[in-house]
């Protein structure tokens, strides 16, 4: 387990350069790192899920940032799904 905090992007959230892509771009560091420390031989075992409690809007608000909404996200990710099960966006 591990929690990972600053996701707070009610203001200046940007978009593939600003705040939110940076903290997406740290956890995606974090699980590259942490498959590579696993191993090709035991990554093939495991599944990592990314949850959040809380979802935000589509919708920018007045500040370049989303309030929260309804709804969260969850990823799955790891050696440890099927090609049949992973490889897609489920709405």
């Amino acid at each position: 387990f591990v929690d990972v905090g600053g996701w707070d992007t009610h203001v200046g959230q940007g978009a593939g350069t600003g705040y939110l892509a940076t903290r997406l771009e740290e956890l995606g560091r974090g699980v590259a790192g942490f498959a590579q420390e696993l191993g090709e031989e035991a990554w093939r075992d495991t599944v990592v899920v990314v949850i959040s409690e809380f979802g935000r809007t589509f919708r920018e608000n007045g500040n370049k940032g989303t309030d929260h909404g309804h709804g969260t996200v969850y990823w799955l990710l790891g050696g440890g799904l099927s090609a049949q099960a992973g490889g897609r966006v489920v709405v």
